[in-house]
């Protein structure tokens, strides 16, 4: 049987470190690797408070942002709104994720999926922000949305420091499907498991799948 669970830890332990290294969150990110998410709260919260103190007086809409790409990105998308932004590094949104991950380490999800809609309030075109979103409403069988934050979190992989953008875009990709077998759809499914491959040949995740889907297809009686 094909279980839905979350692939949070996975993707952290691939992309947090190098956005956290040299942050304040480091220690936090630690506490969650070494499995103690009730201690990294305590310090996430202390980060979260201390930013929200110091742009208290902010007017403008403010992002976080990961990558130069990024920074880009966003101060095109407020120019181009005739809004005023500005551009934080990662420190504060990081700070909200990792706090959303450590809430489901504690099986409490609920609470979780606020912090994870304004991590990615703050960083819209964060790849790994929107595919832990589309896990989330994966979970809950909310095909849909979990397959439009998915295809966000695709397109967003390509402003994705170098070092993470491949790991980035073969996540998103998995998302999508996922959701895409769970709607029937297997070629389609096939395929963006197949682009997943060419991205990085050892995918073990996009290699299951691709299995699961063969086992699907062979399951299926044979029409005389």
């Amino acid at each position: 049987m094909r279980h839905i669970v979350f692939f949070l830890f996975a993707s952290l332990i691939m992309a947090a470190p190098a956005a956290a290294r040299g942050k304040p969150t480091e220690q936090a990110w630690e506490l969650i690797r070494d499995k103690k998410p009730a201690e990294a709260i305590v310090k996430l919260d202390r980060i979260i408070a201390d930013e929200a103190r110091r742009h208290a007086d902010e007017r403008r809409q403010i992002y976080c942002a990961h990558s130069p790409a990024e920074t880009l990105m966003y101060s095109g998308m407020a120019a181009q709104a005739s809004k005023g932004a500005v551009v934080l590094d990662p420190t504060w949104c990081m700070a909200i994720f990792l706090k959303a991950f450590a809430l489901i380490d504690l099986n409490r999800p609920d609470e979780a999926k606020p912090l994870f809609d304004r991590a990615v309030a703050m960083a819209p075109m964060n790849s790994q922000f929107l595919s832990e979103l589309g896990e989330w409403h994966k979970v809950r069988r909310e095909w849909d949305t979990a397959f439009a934050l998915f295809e966000r979190a695709s397109s967003a992989a390509e402003l994705s420091a170098e070092e993470i953008r491949m790991g980035h875009k073969g996540r998103a990709l998995r998302g999508m499907g996922f959701v895409l077998i769970e709607q029937g759809k297997l070629d389609e499914a096939e395929r963006l498991f197949r682009q997943a491959l060419e991205l990085n040949p050892n995918d073990e995740g996009a290699k299951n799948e691709l299995q699961y889907i063969e086992e699907q297809r062979q399951s299926v009686p044979s029409r005389i």
